[in-house]
């Protein structure tokens, strides 16, 4: 009751509470996104405009050395006259990394920067055999010492090379390493032409270590990356390798960059207009793609990547201030809530509390109800109708409680009545027999005694037990059993049963069966026993006959109308046999013939039962077994006392 009342309470005041919070943060948030985007475009462009003047200069560099090349001079002096031209270069140009100029009959000149202080040259010709020599120069330019050599250099299969004669016209290669050190660069290069035909190629490389620190040198922002990708979405270099792009690979642009794909920045690409958001490894980032261009034909992109934590700080303070105004609200609100949720709740718990104690056979008042029905409020009128229910219902129940104790006792007497009739009629048939004028219908009045006698047993354990709706089966048959081998005698003083030393074994323990199936069982016993009794140890000193009931479940191949379990009736004795006698001569265990009396009351018992007789037998005795459904009834009686 209490969470029922407080906790749509609480739920509103903190839905209120949230909206006019979500909507304030909304709206300060959409402004400053949009004068911050504004900012972030403004200084994009501003990188992007350094970077294309720095790529400029290498486009610029290249085409000057290109028209210092003059395809018709020949003379042994224009490789040398070429690399002191590119090594002056190389030391008042500090930004570029390498300069050459590749001949399509295999000539190559360069100038190479090792530091920021250091410049080598470098040549390959038919007086280097073919070989890339790079040689240490001092400080006039001029080679003091070898200190590489590449074998079989050949200029006019570089990427460089190769990229220029595609062009046609001054353009920048992809990435490449060069021959030296393995360092990746790219190249402005720009083609000479003697006729249409390539006659040279002028080049102006840029280290993409050297670029990744001009980029980084521009990214002035903490925590922000400068990157540049070519048109197939692939890395050419980034200031801040750590944030986004493995080092040292070229990795696609959609993979790496955590959930910005590439659609998303053509988009972006297509209006120039707006910032994108993205979140990598829990952090937030806002990310601008402008086109670069520049001099020579460049269709690469810059992306300039900034965190969005240097922006937006201040708006995470003020929306914790607002989450710890919402908790302490929510705060009181509960404390409100739960007080007055208790007001009202602990009086309808008291209430329950009476109710789930409810005792028809004690109408005593509690303390609780007693004060509840002082109150002058709902609660009050509530426990009142609450006294006069359980009176009522007391009342009620102690005269159903009478006439259940009154019928139960009425159908004792009737049980004891039927059982002291089956008793009298039992007499009167011994009564009979007695006087019986021939040895045959004697025994057929005896064996009519026993079948009664078995009837009576039923009726005589209900009377004696606590329970008039069930019969314990393993006692039942056990009284049945007993009486047989117990013998009776007949008129000329013989003794009726078995004449060996016989013993009965009776399993039937915890099976409890209505009238309808328990009297057929036992009169189904009562035919068996006798039967064995009289016919199955014939010439034997002594026997055994085994009686067992029990439960077994039906298998998972039962169809759904079928009893969920059935019971198995076997009765077995380790006798002569149904099969002993010489042929000629008439069975010895059925002497009332095929179609006696006895056999006709078993198969129609076991009819009546629904069940199915089968009979076993040799020389190591016989064995009936009949299984039917069972209607079994709760062993209530497990635990009552037996007044016998």
């Amino acid at each position: 009751m209490k969470r029922d009342l407080l906790l749509p309470f609480i739920l509103l005041l903190a839905i209120g509470i949230g909206l006019v919070w979500l909507a304030d943060k909304t709206v300060s948030r959409v402004a400053i996104f949009q004068a911050a985007d504004r900012l972030l475009l403004e200084s994009a462009s501003r990188i992007k405009d350094r970077t294309i003047a720095y790529l400029d200069e290498a486009v610029d560099l290249a085409v000057i050395n290109a028209a210092l090349v003059d395809p018709s001079d020949t003379s042994p002096t224009r490789a040398e006259n070429l690399r002191m031209a590119l090594w002056r270069q190389l030391n008042a140009m500090p930004a570029i990394d390498i300069v050459s100029i590749g001949f399509s009959t295999g000539e190559y000149v360069e100038a190479q920067r090792l530091d920021p202080a250091t410049v080598r040259t470098g040549r390959s010709s038919a007086s280097t055999g073919g070989d890339l020599v790079l040689e240490r120069t001092d400080a006039d330019g001029r080679p003091v010492e070898e200190m590489l050599r590449r074998k079989a250099y050949d200029p006019r299969q570089r990427p460089w090379y190769l990229s220029a004669a595609r062009a046609g016209r001054p353009a920048w290669s992809e990435p490449y390493a060069i021959v030296s050190s393995r360092e990746l660069v790219m190249s402005a290069t720009v083609p000479v032409l003697v006729k249409g035909v390539l006659a040279a190629v002028s080049t102006a490389d840029i280290g993409l270590g050297r670029l990744n620190a001009f980029l980084a040198e521009v990214s002035s922002v903490p925590g922000a990356s400068a990157s540049i990708v070519d048109g197939a979405g692939h890395l050419i270099s980034v200031s801040n390798e750590a944030l986004i792009w493995p080092s040292g690979t070229l990795t696609p642009l959609v993979h790496d960059l955590g959930g910005l794909n590439e659609a998303a920045f053509e988009s972006t690409r297509r209006t120039s207009s707006q910032a994108l958001h993205f979140s990598f490894e829990s952090e937030e980032y806002r990310a601008v793609r402008l086109p670069l261009g520049g001099k020579a034909p460049l269709p690469w992109d810059l992306i300039v990547v900034f965190p969005e934590a240097s922006f937006y700080s201040f708006i995470g303070e003020s929306d914790r201030l607002s989450l710890l105004v919402l908790a302490a609200s929510l705060f009181l609100a509960l404390g409100f809530g739960f007080f007055a949720a208790r007001r009202v709740s602990e009086p309808l718990r008291q209430l329950g509390l009476a109710f789930s104690a409810l005792d028809p056979e004690n109408a005593s008042d509690s303390g609780e109800m007693a004060s509840l029905m002082k109150r002058v409020d709902e609660v009050g009128k509530v426990a009142l109708s609450y006294d006069v229910l359980i009176r009522r219902l007391a009342e009620s129940f102690a005269s159903l409680k009478a006439s259940i104790a009154e019928k139960e006792i009425l159908l004792k007497e009737l049980n004891h009545r039927v059982k002291n009739n089956l008793q009298i009629v039992s007499s009167l048939i011994s009564t009979q027999a007695a006087s019986a004028p021939d040895h045959a219908t004697q025994e057929g009045l005896y064996r009519l005694q026993e079948r009664i006698q078995a009837m009576a047993y039923v009726h005589e354990d209900i009377y004696h037990s606590n329970n008039i709706d069930s019969v314990d089966m393993g006692r039942y048959l056990r009284r049945i059993c007993e009486s047989l081998a117990s013998g009776r005698t007949a008129v000329d003083g013989s003794c009726l049963s078995s004449p060996c030393d016989l013993e009965v074994k009776v399993e039937a323990d915890a099976v409890f069966l209505d009238l309808d199936q328990s009297i057929p069982c036992g009169l189904i016993v009562n035919e068996l026993v006798a039967n064995c009794i009289k016919h199955a140890f014939a010439g034997r000193d002594k026997g055994m006959i085994r009686v067992g009931l029990t439960e077994e479940a039906l298998g998972t191949e039962a169809s759904s109308t079928a009893a969920a379990t059935r019971l198995v009736l076997v009765v077995e004795d380790d006798g002569v046999g149904m099969r002993l006698a010489v042929s000629g001569r008439s069975d010895p265990r059925n002497r009332e013939g095929p179609g006696g009396i006895g056999s006709l009351i078993v198969e129609a018992l076991a009819s009546q039962l629904g069940g199915k007789l089968e009979t076993k037998t040799g020389s190591g005795g016989t064995s009936f077994a009949l299984s039917f459904p069972a209607r079994l009834r709760p062993s209530s009686r497990a635990g009552a006392t037996d007044r016998r």
